[in-house]
């Protein structure tokens, strides 16, 4: 026989290797009365004729013979001829012996709706929709102790096109979310088995997780054929065990993948995947938690030039991507670096008083700086910041910023370069992501730290959170060679207390101003700005006074001016129609500035009010300003109540560019003189 035609066949109707006269033929008896019939009830077939391969004439009846074949495209021999995407196939019907009075086919053929069940496949060796990625190298195991990933995949391997396609999820009991780690892609690349571009899943009402009702994935999705799925969605999250589980806990989770017309299906075929605890996880500084690059692809960022990318990608077809040979090659060899305080951080005097909770929280600053010969690139790989705190203060949801242009503010374009769930030592390990490593040697680079901070039970007096560098081991970075950290000690970055009871809280404010570039510098510029709260209401505050710091130059002399504001909506900016409570003029040099004849009224429990102090500044290269409000220099009408917590200083205004600040152009700062008071800013004030 032809061999591009398949013979039908099944149990009564068996090929024949010759005929009764011995002769051999390759023929089956297949719309014939041997075939076989089944009961209401019968497991298997009954052939009508006996044994098929000695069929008993007697028994073979000449009647309507109706005979039904259906063949299944996943079984051999069929599945070959029988491929997706075809339009058409034969069906050849003959007859030898048979009296063939009628001869009718009715052909049926059905596609599968569309299912979401993948089979083990080189994409997905595993066959499950819904998995894990976390730091232990176990099978199916997780760290108790720290964040890992639920990640979904979801392909229709069905053959219509499915609609309204949703993802749902009810996370099991014995894990909490992390609130804004949830995310989908729908760009795969399925050479890379990886995410192209994640697209954030909003968090619900007061950070809830997001996917507890349906989300829609997409509006169509295409079948899987050819050998790819192009309509693949991947789906990640972050959540972290909660505390006190026992060890041998299992974590059993299921999602749901719906679609419009086709009802729920269970991810992994209705089999939950179950979870174990690890006992022996690599330490958290090693793996604080896994990389997004290991759990289905790291973040991706759009950019229009290789300007837009960091770490060393290159801007390809709209994206960043690390270029050929991983960016290694520009690295340099032997280089040396340093750290030390962030621009923009408060002056090392300062406490900041935070309420409790406090969320999104600045919470340091931090700036590294590789010297190397020749130009080139190192590279950045974690950093492990000291925390000492009271065992009361609970520190969750941390993030690590790049300041991208270096102006010590956290914008809405600094990429997230890594995180930390919980801080649970007096340790704050940050694993830098590998997209955001390499940085441009013999530059200035500076990070922000935010997060949640909340003294959990009753604020004592005595509390304090503080945040430093402690020794060079506590970066890890590398070149081509072997790249020295240079011991700069112990560098603290920042300190915090939380808001008491009672008394009067001065404290920075969160807007405090950035110290602008010398080109800006010698201008009418916020220069410090304060937060007042009363914690029991009835203060009233009659007089501030603010003198130069040792390391200014005097009233009179640098600072020109300076002018205590309103600022009403705590925006640390000199806004138009702002109130100007006093004024400062000096026609001599002096070190005090007292604004004597203020009447504010903090009349109800909580009330708060933002100032800004504003200075006129005319300051030569390398000259610097600085303002500061000594102990016992906040006066309230009722001078029994307690404040909380003086001296606070402005940040060191320098007319200077640091070595490597690449927001600064180097254009000198004595050079550019701006503008003064006798240039017109004198109509910012209203008297």
């Amino acid at each position: 026989s032809n061999s591009d035609w398949i013979q039908l066949t099944n149990e009564c109707n068996v090929p024949f290797g010759q005929d009764n006269a011995g002769n051999p033929f390759d023929y089956v008896e297949v719309f014939n009365s041997n075939s076989s019939t089944y009961g209401w009830n019968s497991d298997t077939a009954v052939c009508i004729g006996g044994d098929p391969y000695h069929p008993d004439k007697t028994k073979i009846e000449y009647a309507v013979d109706v005979d039904t074949f259906l063949l299944d495209a996943k079984e051999e021999p069929f599945k070959t001829h029988l491929q997706k995407d075809d339009t058409n196939f034969w069906l050849k019907v003959s007859a030898n012996q048979d009296q063939v009075y009628t001869n009718m086919i009715v052909l049926s053929v059905d596609t599968k709706k569309p299912t979401f069940d993948i089979p083990v496949n080189d994409d997905t060796p595993s066959g499950r929709e819904k998995n894990y990625c976390s730091c232990s190298s176990e099978a199916d195991a997780v760290c108790d102790d720290r964040p890992f990933y639920y990640t979904v995949k979801v392909q229709n391997w069905g053959e219509n096109i499915a609609n309204g396609i949703t993802v749902q999820d009810t996370l099991p009991p014995e894990v909490e979310y992390i609130p804004g780690t949830a995310e989908y892609s729908a760009e795969y690349s399925w050479s890379q088995k990886k995410a192209l571009k994640w697209t954030k899943i909003e968090d619900g009402t007061g950070d809830t997780f997001p996917l507890a009702s349906p989300f829609k994935v997409a509006e169509t999705m295409g079948y899987c054929g050819g050998g790819d799925c192009p309509d693949t969605i991947l789906v990640r999250f972050k959540v972290k065990p909660k505390a006190g589980l026992p060890k041998h806990a299992i974590i059993a989770n299921t999602v749901q993948i719906g679609e419009a017309g086709g009802g729920v299906y269970l991810s992994n075929s209705s089999v939950p995947i179950r979870l174990h605890f690890d006992s022996s996880c690599p330490s958290i500084p090693d793996c604080p938690e896994p990389e997004k690059a290991d759990c289905l692809g790291e973040d991706t960022t759009t950019c229009e030039t290789d300007k837009d990318c960091t770490g060393g990608f290159k801007c390809v077809d709209g994206f960043c991507k690390e270029p050929e040979g991983g960016g290694d090659e520009n690295l340099v060899t032997n280089s040396e670096l340093t750290y030390d305080r962030g621009k923009g951080s408060p002056d090392k005097a300062n406490i900041g008083i935070i309420p409790t909770p406090s969320v999104d929280l600045v919470l340091a600053r931090f700036s590294l700086y590789d010297t190397a010969s020749g130009t080139g690139d190192f590279s950045f790989n974690s950093i492990t910041l000291s925390v000492q705190k009271d065992s009361a203060i609970k520190m969750t949801n941390i993030k690590l910023y790049y300041d991208k242009n270096s102006n010590g503010l956290l914008d809405a374009d600094d990429p997230e370069v890594s995180s930390l769930d919980e801080v649970t030592t007096q340790s704050m390990p940050l694993a830098i992501a590998k997209n955001s490593r390499i940085l441009k040697a013999n530059s200035l680079h500076n990070f922000i730290v935010k997060g949640n901070a909340e003294y959990v039970g009753r604020v004592t007096s005595n509390n304090k959170l503080q945040i430093s560098i402690n020794s060079p081991e506590a970066i890890q970075a590398s070149d081509k060679g072997t790249l020295t950290v240079k011991n700069s000690g112990n560098v603290q970055l920042a300190s915090w207390k939380f808001e008491p009871e009672k008394g009067f809280i001065v404290t920075i404010g969160e807007k405090d101003p950035a110290v602008p570039g010398p080109k800006e510098i010698n201008n009418t510029i916020p220069m410090m700005q304060i937060r007042m709260k009363s914690m029991e209401g009835g203060s009233t505050l009659t007089e501030i006074t603010v003198k130069t710091t040792q390391a200014s130059k005097k009233f009179g002399e640098g600072i020109n001016r300076l002018s205590l504001i309103d600022d009403s909506n705590g925006n640390g900016v000199l806004d138009p129609g702002e109130q100007e409570l006093g004024r400062c003029t000096f026609d001599a040099t002096t070190t005090i500035c007292a604004f004597d004849a203020l009447n504010l009224t903090f009349a109800n429990e909580g009330d708060q009010k933002y100032l800004l102090f504003v200075a006129t500044l005319k300051l030569g290269s390398d000259e610097t300003a600085q303002i500061s409000i000594p102990t016992n220099k906040v006066i309230l009408k009722n001078r029994s109540t307690p404040i909380y917590t003086l001296p606070v200083s402005s940040k060191l205004f320098t007319n200077t560019c640091v070595q490597g600040d690449t927001s600064c152009d180097g254009s000198g700062g004595g050079d550019n003189t701006g503008t003064t008071e006798n240039d017109g800013c004198s109509t910012l004030f209203i008297d």
